[in-house]
């Protein structure tokens, strides 16, 4: 019940972006496939609707929490955990949290330590516009997960990580073209890749790692 309500939470949130700006869904979504110009996004349209993807960024925590919490049941992990129902979902929730961020911590000790703030806050948009386009591709799994027969759990579950590495790889590459092409060198995109992107998920596995063989 409470799944349900979660997600009846999030579609009014969506309602409300395509209330407040009718196009912007459409946009996002067209930014997957398009070759566009990053500091003309940036400025024509990140900018006009940075209400709406504040809004749209909260329902992406929301919407990856159920996920996470979904597939932790259908793997069966919820008893070895001791947690269960809303309290497991809460925890996930502020792990979710937590881990957006220490990225956010560590985007601004580059950006301080190296004295590129500008572009620091480039790269945040980019992480920024990859969340919303997430929330917005993964929510109709998220609703449709609790349904499905318990022999689709594997399909659902590498549908949900498909998704989240497509959008992933689309991010990193956006951040590559932004790093080589406007701004840094090689060296920064090797220290970026290292330290913002490859110790959190290194950590996230292994935590995952450890919850998933108790």
């Amino acid at each position: 019940v409470w799944l349900f309500a979660l997600s009846a939470i999030v579609a009014c949130v969506v309602g409300v972006v395509r209330a407040l700006s009718p196009t912007f869904l459409g946009q996002m979504l067209s930014l997957l496939f398009s070759n566009f110009h990053w500091r003309s996004v940036v400025d024509s349209f990140l900018l006009q609707n940075n209400v709406v993807c504040k809004i749209l960024r909260l329902s992406a925590y929301i919407v990856g929490a159920i996920l996470l919490y979904e597939i932790f049941v259908a793997t069966g992990h919820t008893e070895a955990l001791g947690f269960s129902g809303l309290k497991l979902y809460g925890i996930i929730l502020l792990c979710v949290y937590i881990f957006f961020l220490f990225k956010y911590i560590l985007h601004s000790v580059i950006g301080f330590t190296f004295d590129i703030p500008q572009e620091i806050t480039h790269l945040l948009i980019c992480k920024k516009m990859a969340i919303c386009i997430f929330a917005i591709l993964s929510f109709p799994l998220a609703i449709v997960f609790p349904f499905v027969p318990e022999d689709n759990y594997t399909f659902m579950i590498v549908s949900i990580a498909i998704l989240a590495g497509f959008v992933y790889l689309w991010r990193i590459l956006k951040t590559l073209k932004i790093i080589l092409t406007d701004y840094l060198s090689v060296f920064y995109s090797f220290l970026y890749l290292c330290t913002v992107e490859a110790i959190p998920i290194a950590i996230v596995c292994k935590l995952a790692y450890i919850a998933m063989s108790l």
